[in-house]
């Protein structure tokens, strides 16, 4: 496996445990652990013309890059989630 799909797969593990992580943890968590960073994961998954969409939108390439790879739901559905269940009473010591 060579270095980019290597960094490619770790990637997409971390943003499916870290959905609202920011460029500059993955870069930090990328330079702890010998990985590309998010600009060459960046130029490497995202073609010109997709980039001249995202700039004509002045969408965050970083976060199309996320998106590319999972779905994530909006912060505020999270918040509702929690909301819920505290609601419910829900906690992690009654499931127990």
């Amino acid at each position: 496996m060579n270095f980019y799909k290597k960094s490619k797969k770790e990637f997409k593990r971390y943003i499916r445990e870290n959905p609202y992580t920011t460029k500059e943890e993955w870069d930090n968590y990328a330079h702890r652990n010998c990985l590309a960073s998010a600009f060459t994961l960046e130029c490497h998954e995202i073609i010109d013309e997709t980039l001249k969409l995202l700039i004509m939108r002045s969408k965050d390439r970083f976060e199309f890059l996320k998106e590319i790879f999972i779905i994530i739901p909006p912060k505020s559905l999270k918040k509702i989630e929690k909301l819920c269940k505290l609601r419910n009473g829900d906690t992690k010591e009654n499931e127990n």
